[in-house]
């Protein structure tokens, strides 16, 4: 009896343990905001982020009493609770869709744009962030362990030639790599998907009859903490318009290495 006890005795022990990492395999997060008629504890509004009386839309830079857009402006939401980005030998996957609009004034150059961002618990709005920074770097374009999808509509020193385009920032204000849209994206809803498997992200951007897509193979393990918060941003500089959200559904899950690409559908 007491052989066979020890040999059940560490069979047992490994079944166990494996059904408590077979448990924790993953740690979620899903959120969507169809509306934003009324402020929500699960959301932080930074600087001049806003809901207009009576709206069910998101403003995030700065009106006058008249609704006419201000230049030097800088808004962020950003959803209150952390985000699980990711554990020892672990791979996150997230998908977020945004739905905005941009609009510019008749008559004036439009800017500055604004942003999808990832970035530390706790995380403010920078110093000179305002303008081309698009609220999410400082005045030196630079920021550690922060990712952002930039929708950039104004072309500054560090930017591309496409003068309007999506970026992919990594701790800099100087896009990784970027992909030009036409002036069709203006004054009309823009839907922009960002997801991410663990190493290759992806984005979509459509507009009316326009339809962008960027690729980008990057590591955010090495980029991003354990824990971090995600948001919104934009910004108006010497160039102004009105950037309103719409819509904004996030979902994301940590995976262990093991079960890597097993639970992609779990992403809507």
């Amino acid at each position: 009896m007491a052989n066979i006890l020890h040999v059940l005795i560490p069979l047992i022990s490994s079944i166990t343990f494996f059904i408590l990492i077979s448990k924790t395999v993953s740690q979620s997060t899903y959120f969507s905001f169809n509306t934003f008629a009324s402020y929500t504890t699960n959301l932080t509004y930074q600087g001049d982020a806003h809901v207009p009386s009576g709206s069910s839309f998101l403003r995030l830079t700065k009106t006058d009493a008249d609704g006419f857009p201000q230049q030097v402006s800088v808004g962020r939401v950003l959803y209150s609770k952390p985000v699980q980005f990711r554990a020892r030998d672990s791979i996150i996957h997230f998908k977020t869709t945004l739905k905005f609009t941009i609009k510019p004034t008749h008559g004036y150059a439009p800017g500055d744009g604004l942003a999808f961002f990832i970035a530390p618990v706790g995380s403010l709005i920078p110093g000179g962030s305002s303008g081309g920074e698009l609220g999410i770097f400082d005045y030196t374009g630079t920021s550690s362990a922060l990712f952002a999808i930039e929708f950039d509509l104004f072309s500054n020193d560090w930017d591309p030639v496409d003068p309007q385009h999506i970026g992919v920032d990594i701790n800099s204000i100087k896009s990784r790599k970027v992909v030009g849209f036409g002036s069709s994206c203006l004054g009309h809803e823009v839907q922009l998907s960002i997801s991410y498997n663990g190493y290759m992200l992806n984005v979509v951007l459509t507009c009316r009859e326009e339809t962008r897509l960027l690729d980008y193979e990057c590591d955010l393990r090495k980029i991003l903490p354990q824990q971090v918060q995600v948001g919104i941003s934009a910004s108006t500089g010497s160039f102004f318009a009105l950037h309103d959200v719409h819509f904004w559904r996030f979902n994301s899950f940590v995976e262990n290495r093991t079960h890597h690409a097993s639970n992609a559908s779990k992403l809507v």
